[in-house]
Formats: C-alpha cells, sequence, structure tokens
C-alpha cells in the first residue's frame, strides 16, 4: 500500500499460495517430483502442495499395509485433513477425535482444516495409534467415502 491508498489483496494464481493474510507475496507450490517423492495433497491458494516418500497405493514391505513408517503415517493425516469436507462435518470429527462436546469452532475452513491438521500430528507424535482413532471418527462421523478412499489408498482393508 501507499499512504494514499490501502493494499488490495487477491487470489494467488494457479501454482501459488499464501496460507496468511499479509502483503508478503504468494509463494510457488514445491514440486515432490523433484525432491524424489510424491505428490500427497495438491497445493491450493491457501496452502502448499504436500509431497510424502511413502509409497502410496502399495505397500512399503512384504509386511502389510503402507502405514509401517512415519512418513506414511503423516501421510494418512495430511491427506484427510485436506480432504473436501464440509465445514460442520470437519468440526465433527474434530470433536470425536477430541472426546469433547460439540462447541463452536473459531475460523474460517482452512484455519480449522490447520488446526485439525496440527492435532492428529500431534496425537501421531503421542504415539496414539492414530490411524485406527481418525478411520473409527470418519465411520463415526458419517463419512464414509472419505473413510473409503483412505482405507484403498493407504492398503488398510
Amino acid at each position: 500500500g501507499t499512504p494514499f491508498e490501502n493494499t488490495k489483496c487477491r487470489p494467488c494464481p494457479r501454482g501459488f499460495f499464501s496460507s496468511s493474510n499479509s502483503t508478503k507475496p504468494c509463494q510457488p507450490h514445491q514440486d515432490c517430483e523433484k525432491q524424489g517423492k510424491v505428490t500427497n495433497v495438491p497445493g491450493n491458494q491457501y496452502h502448499d502442495t504436500l509431497c510424502t516418500s511413502c509409497r502410496l497405493g502399495r505397500s512399503n514391505s512384504t509386511q502389510g499395509p503402507a502405514l509401517a513408517d512415519d512418513d506414511c503415517e503423516q501421510a494418512l493425516i495430511d491427506f484427510v485433513a485436506y480432504q473436501n469436507i464440509p465445514f460442520r462435518k470437519l468440526k465433527r470429527l474434530q470433536q470425536i477425535l477430541e472426546h469433547s462436546p460439540k462447541k463452536q469452532a473459531l475460523g474460517n475452513r482452512a484455519a480449522v482444516q490447520e488446526k485439525f491438521r496440527a492435532f492428529l500430528t500431534h496425537l501421531k507424535e503421542g504415539r496414539s495409534e492414530v490411524t485406527k482413532e481418525l478411520l473409527y471418527a470418519l465411520r463415526a462421523a458419517k463419512l464414509h467415502s472419505i473413510e473409503e478412499k483412505v482405507r484403498e489408498r493407504f492398503l488398510l482393508r
């Protein structure tokens, strides 16, 4: 801005994002392939592309599901957190996981998604069985199509 005119914000162009309201310019999405990883969650105008080294859709070992390692568990968290879940269902999902009564979630959808992702990551770091809890919560919140996507993508049958 100038002393005479406020800064005018506009949406970031395709391929760029801004995770905050600020005068900072939009940042380009990261390129997962250049890092030797795969795209787990495509970026949008509000958040960066999320990459993973988890081999999605196939096991990392012959032992079973792809969630044997930390990167795969984080990939599952990111994948669920950034699904296009209706705002009310997203709040409900968080209430189920927090074992808390209904309360008002503050902020817009992007803020609630970020808070939800941080909460799940915190659960994972506390050595919680976050995968089981998340699948249970998706079912309890009646988000069956997302539960199915998760089971298919991360080989959880």
